[in-house]
């Protein structure tokens, strides 16, 4: 449609100069000589124009249609064949035209620029990539008045002739011509805006919805869902008086184990097939909504009378059946976490909130991962947040301080070494138990700073212990894997023992079983590393985690701790015995030492001594004890094994 508005323009700046043109110069001269005799040189300043015209218009549809220079060529090519014709036709009336004359020549240079032209087009023109063939606004604007001026032009010509308007009637007839033409223009026009307010609206719709939807599964996003709460909130949702504000948040556990071993592909077929079963599982009037990556979110306004606890149980179940994907079955456990209000109040905020606390519940569960959220849950986590804000002093505070455990040869009853245990006192004098903010430290990223001052105290505390006499033992210090994938681990540990004095012999570095069954190749050199300057290392809580033999064969370590949770169950002939024995004759295989921690009665005692174990903790010989403690009692302890028997 533009083209043809361009030739509409075109046609009007014709009937324009063609009028003008009969007008002021050409009917004097016809009332002088006849028109007879001149044939088609009179057409020829009219299709000159035409072609003229025409250039314009594919100009105009396409600005880089020619090279700069060609289209200047051929412009000026035209505009003198266009001149010498009006200059023919001159002389042919004055019959003053010789052949060879100077018009002639200028007919030669007119042929010659059009033959320019051709060369210049054979080159690059000026388009480049992500250029548009779009005419700039300003020229778009500047063809609106085209037939607003010619018909200016005509009406103001016609005013000053108003006397013999009569004789003028060539530019009457183009005036009409001209006014049906911009009709039909404005006509084009009209229809030409309402297609595009059509598009726009369209197009608007379709902006709306991607910024308010997921792509992948055509569900609501976070946007959207965080509008409905916030329409919910201020009264706008049409709730139901009696009727419960229900926010399911869903998550898929492992999920990224399911990309990382199949593929984005097959993770979003699995997007896929989650939404179609949440579309299915709720009622048609739920809000769902994928808030990103694997995680969903439910809105459901509720009659009490459903029951959300079996919603949930089913929604679980659904969740985890397995997923056919061509040749693979995939199975996938989901978490849920739940909260309910009957108001609706505070929706945005704090039930996305108390949803996510309700879903992290959940993950810690084996069995029915659906957790409903209870008050106690955000008291928990203001109390956590308080927790990790005074961890961040505890360190400038003097707060935290060590206890030692004694570790026992299992044989001669003599202190052989002691495990190093992180305490912590808050100012008030009350000791946080370190199940709660060790974890906490891990989550924070403190363990590391913690971890290193734990380190040095206790290699200073040996040295201190060795110079007052106590007999030669090992320090055994716990280490967190974010501690050992810290790039300056193996400096940080030399550095320390460096420092401190304390013989490499005596340090044991004891690592966490998740660490090691990551059998990561930079975390084995580095332990390696350690061992080679005669570090130890030990291997804690061994058999909580499934250890496998081939991680014990990659870090080659030194001892293994047996974990409290086998000793508990040996009886000298039940299962938790043969799986002791087990680990005691793997470990002897392996020339491996081995600790029995957690030992609190003397039948446990005897029966681990009895099968070979080397070394014993527990509360059965001592609690964990200040290093004033420990120096008191086995100062003068005249009975002390061989650290490194």
């Amino acid at each position: 449609m533009r083209g043809v508005k361009y030739v509409l323009d075109m046609a009007v700046l014709l009937i324009l100069f063609t009028a003008f043109g009969w007008e002021l110069f050409m009917e004097t001269r016809f009332d002088q000589h006849s028109i007879s005799g001149m044939g088609l040189s009179l057409f020829y300043p009219i299709i000159d124009f035409v072609i003229f015209c025409g250039l314009l218009i594919h100009v105009r549809i396409d600005r880089y249609l020619f090279q700069s220079y060609a289209l200047a060529a051929l412009t000026f090519g035209l505009i003198l064949l266009w001149a010498g014709d009006l200059l023919y036709m001159e002389s042919l009336i004055q019959d003053t035209y010789k052949i060879g004359s100077w018009l002639d020549a200028w007919y030669s240079v007119g042929l010659l620029a059009l033959a320019v032209a051709g060369i210049f087009s054979l080159g690059p023109n000026n388009r480049r990539a992500g250029d548009s063939p779009d005419q700039p606004r300003s020229s778009s604007i500047a063809a609106l008045f085209i037939p607003y001026g010619a018909l200016t032009a005509i009406a103001v010509f016609l005013s000053f002739h108003y006397k013999d308007i009569a004789e003028h009637t060539e530019l009457m007839f183009a005036g009409i011509a001209i006014t049906a033409i911009t009709v039909l223009r404005q006509i084009m026009v009209s229809a030409e805006h309402d297609k595009l307010i059509r598009e726009s609206k369209k197009l608007l719709e379709q902006t709306e919805y991607l910024a308010h939807h997921d792509m992948l599964t055509g569900l609501a996003n976070r946007r959207l869902f965080e509008r409905m709460l916030e329409n919910c909130q201020n009264g706008e949702a049409p709730l139901v008086n009696g009727y419960l504000v229900t926010v399911f948040l869903i998550d898929l556990d492992r999920f990224q184990h399911i990309n990382d071993t199949y593929g984005h592909d097959i993770g979003d077929r699995i997007i896929e097939t989650v939404a179609k079963r949440l579309r299915n599982q709720f009622p048609a009037q739920a809000s769902i909504a994928r808030l990103g990556g694997d995680e969903f979110a439910v809105l459901l306004h509720t009659p009490p009378a459903i029951n959300i606890l079996s919603l949930a149980r089913s929604c679980s179940a659904r969740l985890s059946e397995p997923y056919l994907l061509g040749h693979l079955e995939l199975r996938l456990t989901a978490s849920l976490g739940i909260t309910i209000t009957s108001d609706g109040t505070g929706c945005k905020t704090d039930v996305l909130k108390q949803a996510d606390m309700a879903l992290k519940r959940a993950k810690s569960f084996v069995r029915e991962k659906y957790c409903f959220y209870e008050e106690e849950m955000s008291l928990e986590l203001e109390r956590r947040a308080l927790m990790e804000q005074s961890l961040h002093q505890a360190l400038e505070r003097d707060e935290l301080l060590l206890h030692y455990q004694p570790q026992i040869c299992a044989q001669s009853q003599g202190l052989v070494g002691v495990e190093a245990l992180l305490r912590w006192k808050q100012e008030d004098g009350r000791f946080v138990s370190p199940a709660e903010f060790i974890p906490l430290a891990e989550e924070s990223g403190l363990i590391v700073p913690i971890g290193e001052w734990v380190l040095r105290e206790a290699c200073a505390q040996a040295v201190e212990w060795d110079r007052a006499g106590l007999p030669p033992i090992q320090m055994g210090v716990n280490v967190s894997p974010r501690q050992v994938e810290a790039p300056d681990f193996v400096e940080m540990v030399l550095r320390i023992v460096e420092s401190t004095g304390i013989s490499p012999s005596k340090l044991v570095i004891e690592i966490t079983e998740s660490l090691a069954l990551r059998e990561e190749e930079q975390t084995i050199e580095k332990l390696k590393t350690l061992q080679a300057r005669g570090i130890q290392v030990s291997m804690d809580d061994f058999g909580t985690g499934y250890s496998s033999l081939g991680a014990l064969r990659s870090y080659q370590v030194d001892s293994i701790k047996i974990a409290q949770t086998f000793i508990r169950n040996i009886d000298g002939i039940g299962e938790g015995m043969t799986i002791v024995k087990a680990m005691l004759a793997m470990a002897k295989s392996m020339d491996m030492h081995v600790i029995a921690e957690g030992i609190e009665t003397r039948e446990q005692f005897e029966l681990l001594r009895d099968e070979g174990c080397d070394f014993i903790q527990g509360y059965y010989f001592d609690k964990p004890m200040a290093a004033e403690d420990l120096i008191a009692k086995y100062g003068n302890n005249e009975i002390a094994g061989s650290a490194s028997a």
